[in-house]
């Protein structure tokens, strides 16, 4: 008997199970506990060890923070697809970009596996996501049971912990800080992420910050998942968690496909919710599927099915609501849902009572478990229908006949220019640059010009960033009040960043050379001698390399009145200030224009450097987080000037 026990005991200790904690055990207390909150240094070394002693879970670190913490992902499965990992990446990549042969096809879908992201959401206010996240990587690891095998076998789970690292720190503190005071359940007078805040929802496909393009790297140009699950917090008023169907309106270039397959999870989902006897699911609420931007509506735009979920109770704190109190009607936009039980979206109504921190961990882990199970049960389905409906958009299937756009790589602002051309290539959007001169349909392409095809899996991404939106009439009764849009209504890049394209009306057979990665653009001196230089004032770079150099105590003249080449409001440097050693002033990529002669006159304005004051009272303020940003990436000098700052201070 004893030598049967040691021999047990190597057998786990081989491989690694028996070495791996629970959170509960490494943190001291069950996440979603009552009053408590793992921090982000906690859950790192958590994730560390489970990736260390777990062959189904491996670690990557995608990037940094704006504030510089490591940014965590992890891969659960069976340690089988653990092995192939990379096997299954490019199965998934070759379905999703839909250009291979139908037989291929087909193999790869028999044999590949589903791919899953699923995140702890991006508000760091809303702070049971990144608790539950811990506990869903530990249950899919390790647990034995028939189902969560079956998970491990069929799918790949991408667990995002936490995509707002430094926020979670920030509330995490702030909430310790008052614990037990009335502001208890208060929040930071900071925004919870350092520029933008609860706007770090509204940055997927500008893609401005880190903590946006790092993920949006790993979804739309690594592993190219065919489901997206966004948590956030909080439900409406007296439900206890938001899930799909969305509401109205969808927008049109989305695939249908697409839609249908939201709503049927959401289906799903509300089906485990009541067998579970958990209520309070409420749905057709609020959100919409028009807005692209999103970090869950980005996703239908690229083919793969975008959920969200709003869960209630998004503090430790716990909270009592007296069942005398529930409502007769909860929700909102849509007149609200009734409370007795006699709603489609609505079944299972809330009846009040305690409600804690732990009940949203709960009901996070059953959301996810449910996606997660439906994912293994139609692994082929979704595997099948990334590809079909990037075949469809290829072919033109769906939105009508294929174009062109062409993106002048010369024009009023060329850095502009190569910034669009980075925020579609960064969303997965295949692009190439001519290597010769043509014209077509009367648009001549010039070398070096870029060139995009509609024709290709993620075309309603590219033509809905591309073409005005039209926003369809809605009203809350016939007669009645417009319905207003939940979110953005329109975003046409070409438009906002003043870059000039246009569109042949055919896709056209031109050799050009594909683009592979971000362009950066270096700032050069023309090779002549000059008496000065002209920074444009209509280049939005030259603002940047002005800075830089009124920073370094170089003149810098700014001009008044439109003369020769001159327009008004350019930038002139003398040639004996242009120092090309700034390294700030050299990636601005700023266009250069030599003059061969040039006196300043008495109607050219010497600049000087100038400090701006961004005053900020003690509530924390989106619009000022992004012109601190702003005024950041173009390297003015600033500060922030607080209520006392105006009071005491010159």
């Amino acid at each position: 008997m004893k030598k049967t026990f040691i021999i047990l005991l190597f057998f786990l200790g081989f491989n690694g199970f028996a070495q791996i904690k629970s959170p509960t055990e490494q943190f001291g207390f069950q996440p979603g506990a009552d009053y408590k909150l793992a921090t982000y240094d906690q859950m790192l070394t958590y994730y560390e060890q489970l990736a260390k002693n777990s062959p189904r879970v491996q670690y990557f670190e995608i990037g940094k923070t704006v504030l510089g913490k490591p940014m965590m992902l992890l891969a659960i499965s069976s340690e089988e697809n653990i092995k192939n990992l990379e096997k299954h990446r490019q199965t998934a990549e070759k379905l999703a970009k839909a250009e291979i042969g139908s037989a291929e096809a087909e193999t790869l879908i028999a044999n590949g596996k589903a791919i899953v992201w699923i995140d702890g959401g991006l508000h760091a206010t809303e702070v049971a996501g990144a608790q539950m996240t811990p506990e869903l990587a530990y249950f899919i690891a390790t647990d034995e049971s028939k189902e969560v095998k079956k998970i491990r076998n069929e799918v790949i789970m991408l667990l995002m912990p936490v995509m707002n690292p430094d926020g979670l720190e920030i509330v995490s503190q702030w909430y310790f800080r008052n614990l037990g005071t009335p502001f208890e359940t208060s929040g930071p007078p900071w925004l919870y992420h350092h520029y933008i805040g609860h706007d770090n929802n509204r940055d997927w496909f500008m893609n401005n910050m880190p903590e946006s393009y790092h993920v949006n790297d790993q979804i739309y140009r690594k592993w190219y998942p065919q489901v997206v699950y966004n948590h956030h917090q909080t439900s409406p008023a007296w439900a206890r968690i938001f899930i799909p169907p969305f509401s109205n309106p969808v927008n049109p270039k989305i695939h249908p496909g697409i839609t249908t397959a939201t709503n049927m999870i959401g289906t799903v989902m509300a089906n485990r919710f009541a067998m579970e006897k958990k209520p309070g699911v409420v749905s057709y609420q609020t959100y919409s599927m028009w807005w692209n931007g999103g970090m869950r509506t980005v996703p239908y735009y690229h083919n793969m099915v975008g959920i969200l979920t709003e869960t209630g109770h998004a503090t430790p704190t716990p909270r009592y609501y007296d069942p005398k109190d529930k409502p007769e009607f909860i929700g909102g936009r849509r007149g609200g849902m009734s409370t007795d039980a006699t709603q489609i979206f609505y079944p299972y109504p809330w009846e009040g009572g305690e409600s804690k921190f732990r009940g949203a961990v709960d009901y996070m882990l059953t959301g996810s478990m449910a996606v997660l199970d439906f994912a293994a049960d139609r692994r082929e389905e979704y595997l099948g229908n990334i590809y079909r409906m990037g075949r469809d958009a290829i072919e033109g299937a769906v939105l009508g006949e294929n174009y062109t756009y062409v993106i002048p790589a010369e024009q009023a602002d060329r850095i502009e220019a190569i910034n669009l051309v980075n925020i579609l290539w960064r969303g997965g959007i295949e692009i190439g640059r001519a290597d010769k001169n043509g014209e077509y349909d009367g648009i001549s392409i010039k070398k070096g010009d870029f060139v995009i095809s509609t024709s290709q899996a993620f075309r309603p991404y590219l033509e809905d960033l591309m073409e005005p939106q039209k926003y369809p009439d809605q009203f809350l009764y016939p007669g009645g009040p417009p319905n207003p849009p939940y979110d953005l209504a329109g975003w046409t890049l070409p438009m906002q960043m003043g870059v000039e394209v246009s569109k042949i009306q055919k896709t056209i057979d031109m050799k050009t050379v594909a683009i592979t990665g971000l362009i950066s653009e270096q700032m050069k001196l023309p090779k002549i001698k000059a008496a000065a230089y002209v920074f444009k004032v209509t280049d939005n770079a030259s603002f940047k390399a002005v800075n830089a150099l009124l920073k370094e105590g170089k003149k810098v003249y700014r001009i008044t009145e439109a003369k020769d080449d001159l327009t008004a409001g350019d930038f002139v440097v003398p040639a004996e200030d242009l120092d090309m050693g700034i390294s700030s002033l050299t990636t601005s990529g700023a266009t250069v224009i030599p003059l061969k002669t040039w006196t300043a006159t008495n109607k050219d304005v010497l600049l000087k450097r100038k400090k701006v004051g961004l005053y900020k009272s003690w509530t924390a303020n989106m619009d000022e987080g992004w012109t601190r940003w702003l005024l950041t990436d173009y390297y003015f000098d600033w500060d922030t000037l607080h209520n006392a700052d105006i009071q005491q201070k010159d």
